[in-house]
């Protein structure tokens, strides 16, 4: 849940205001994407009663916080090159 109110502070803040700058569209969108993937993962899990699904959607949820784990790396790396550059930072 804590997960959930920060992607929703993130996304009602930091989202809105860089999204028309375009720098790290591309990035922004893959963690977007596997937030959205990890909530609704979450809430199968939460709701799920059939063991064998619930042990997959256990090992699809692992795996999607593992890829948006990457994909924040990704996304704050991509702000270090611009920061170094000279370019507008937020």
């Amino acid at each position: 849940m804590l997960g959930l109110a920060a992607f929703g502070s993130v996304a009602a803040t930091h989202v809105h205001c860089n999204w028309s700058a375009g720098s790290r569209r591309g990035s922004g969108i893959a963690l977007v994407a596997m937030c959205c993937v990890l909530a609704v993962s979450a809430y199968f899990l939460y709701y799920g009663s059939d063991d064998a699904l619930r042990a997959a959607n256990a090992w699809a949820h692992i795996a999607a916080g593992i890829a948006a784990t990457a994909a924040f790396a990704l996304h704050w790396l991509m702000r270090n090159g611009e920061r170094d550059s000279g370019a507008k930072v937020d």
